[in-house]
This record gives structure tokens, sequence and C-alpha cells, in this order.
């Protein structure tokens, strides 16, 4: 038996590979296969067991007296909210009343209330859009009505308005000339207009120079109407002195002023003709216009008709109209140049100080002659 046993053993340690190793092989790939089958049927119990006990909970929980006495509330609540919100569409309210919302969110938990005020909020806001939309379409105006409405409605200016300067302070030039044999434009006549279209001034000046054109088809002058005129000199005193602490207004004072000599504050001009809001952009720039065209356009009048001279004192009212058309907003503009102009002179002065102090600081330096 030894012999048989050892005989055995050697046989099996002379061939240790096929039979072993086949048996081994299988055995561990029935065991590996094996385990496997019973590692998912562990996981796939374990999952349904998961399950169950998910919607075990679930249902204990969906069908758990306390829930089910708080989904009835919910559901009364929601209920009468879609009734109140029913009931204001029908008699016209938007909205529940504050004290009801009160009393009913005094009941609720504090879940509850977040739930029930944002579908209150849902709610209102639909009422609103409701009562908003049928309120607009209840309101139905007619045409005449609108434009009445739109016509007595004020007109209301972007801007801040001024403080407006007395009406005695503004005055209206117009001047005519004529041509003289240096070439110059010399004044031969110039007319003042107050406020309210008074002639404040009207004479005829004869130029010191050579008269060669006197334009009579559009000035209107004659050499009759200049013969005795004074001179100049002696009409010019009278125009500063009735300018003096005025608002000159006019078209092209620019002219009228170097004619006659007269110099006027910046400040205190209004000229219709530099106005950006009476100029025309042409090739990207700023232009004057014509006082006839200003004049067809923004009051509707006639002046300068062709074929006949030109009345400088229909002249000057054209442009005082022209400016009363846009006083506000001139004055406005204005307002804010010269608080601009002050801004910049006291800085200027503030650096004109700095500079004296900086050089006076600095040492002499003598030169030797």
């Amino acid at each position: 038996m030894e012999n048989q046993h050892q005989n055995g053993s050697h046989q099996q340690q002379q061939h240790p590979s096929r039979p072993r190793s086949q048996g081994s092989q299988f055995g561990q790939k029935g065991r590996s296969r094996g385990q496997l089958d019973n590692s998912s049927g562990h996981e796939s119990r374990g999952s349904a067991r998961s399950k169950n006990s998910r919607n075990n909970r679930h249902n204990n929980h969906q069908h758990h007296p306390k829930r089910r006495q708080q989904r009835g509330k919910l559901q009364r609540q929601d209920s009468g909210l879609s009734n109140a919100s029913e009931h204001s569409e029908l008699s016209g309210i938007s909205s529940v009343s504050s004290g009801s919302r009160g009393a009913e969110a005094a009941l609720l938990t504090n879940s509850q209330h977040s739930a029930v005020s944002s579908r209150r909020a849902m709610y209102s806001r639909q009422d609103s859009g409701r009562s908003f939309s049928s309120a607009s379409s209840c309101t139905s105006y007619s045409s005449d009505e609108s434009l009445s409405m739109s016509s007595s409605q004020k007109f209301m200016h972007n801007y801040k308005k001024p403080v407006m300067p007395a009406k005695s302070q503004y005055v209206a030039l117009d001047c005519e000339m004529v041509g003289t044999m240096t070439g110059k434009s010399l004044c031969a006549r110039v007319v003042l207009i107050d406020w309210k279209g008074r002639t404040v001034l009207d004479q005829y000046v004869k130029p010191t120079e050579e008269i060669t054109d006197y334009r009579t088809f559009v000035s209107g002058i004659t050499a009759a109407q200049i013969e005795n005129a004074p001179s100049l000199q002696e009409v010019r005193p009278l125009v500063q002195a009735r300018l003096s602490g005025k608002i000159l207004v006019g078209h092209g004072l620019a002219n009228d002023l170097e004619c006659m000599g007269v110099d006027h504050p910046w400040h205190m001009v209004r000229d219709t003709a530099l106005y950006e809001p009476f100029m025309k952009m042409h090739y990207g720039q700023m232009n004057p216009r014509k006082l006839k065209e200003l004049a067809k356009e923004k009051l509707q009048r006639d002046i300068q008709v062709d074929g006949m001279a030109h009345d400088p004192a229909e002249d000057a009212i054209a442009a005082l109209d022209l400016y009363k058309s846009h006083r506000p907003r001139w004055e406005a503009c204005m307002t804010s140049q010269i608080k601009e102009g002050q801004r910049v002179l006291v800085e200027q002065q503030k650096q004109r100080e700095q500079y004296e102090q900086y050089f006076a600081g600095l040492p002499m330096i003598a030169f030797a002659p």
C-alpha cells in the first residue's frame, strides 16, 4: 500500500500539469462564475430590497395621516385661492383682501406658507393682468379726445429753465449798407427795435468814403436820402448809448457791428445766423441760413420779397421773433456757456498766480554786461 501510494504520488509528480492544471483551471473558472453569479444575485436582491424599502417609505409617507391632512389643507387652500381669483375676475376685484391672507398665513407652517405664498403671487399676477387688460379694453377714447388730450399736455423741456432777463433789456438791430470805392460795405442806415416791435432808432448815415454802389434794389438807399445825413462819427454814440446794458438780437450781427465800428459783449449777443438749431449742415460743417428762409420755415412769414427793397425794421422784427421762439433753450445754452467761461477764467487766474509764486522763489541771476 505504501508502494502504491508512493507510485501514485510519483505519477502525479511526473504529470503534474495536465489533469490538475485542467481541473484547476476549470475549477477556478467555475468558482469565478459562481462567485459572480452569487455577487450579482446579492446585488440584485439588495437593489430590490432598497427599492422596496424606498417604496414602502414613500407609501408610508404618502398615506400617513398627518401628510393626508396637510395635503387636504393645501388642496382646500388652492381651491379657495382659485375660487377667489375667479370671483375677483367676475366682480372686477384684482386680488384677495389682505385680512383673509393674514388669517390664512397664521394657520400655516413655514414650509406650507412659502408654497402658498408662491401660489398667491402667481394668482395675483394673473388677476392683475386680467384686471389691467379688462380696464384697458373698457377704456377707449375717440380720435378727437386723444387729440384734445395730447394738445392739452404741456410741453416739457429736457433742460432746466433759466432765469429770463427782463423784456426791456432786449434790442434788435439791422443795418443797410452800400458799396464804396475801396470795396468795403459801409453803413448807410441803422434801425433799432425794442421787444414789442417799436422803433427805438431809425437813422440814415452818410459814409465818409465815396459810394460806388447804393444797392437800391436790396437796401432801398438812394443818394437823396443820405445826402444831408449825419456822419458815422455822429451816429455811433447814439447807437452805443442805446445798446449799453442791452441784449442785442439780430441776424449777422458781426457785419452790422463791424460796419458801425461798435463793440458789444459776446454774452449779450443773440445772433440768429450763428444759433446752431437755425443753421444747416453742409459737407460736415454748420453754415448760417438766410433770414428769409428762417422766417418762412419757422414763422410762416414772407420777408425780403423778390423785386422789393429790404425793410431793416421788418428784418429786425423777424430776427427778434425767431429768438422768441427759442428763448428758453437759447438762454439755457448761454447760461452754460457763461458758467464755462467763468470757470476757465478762474483756472487761468490760478495758473497765473502759481507761475508768479514759482518764479518769485527762484534766485535772481545777475548777468555781467
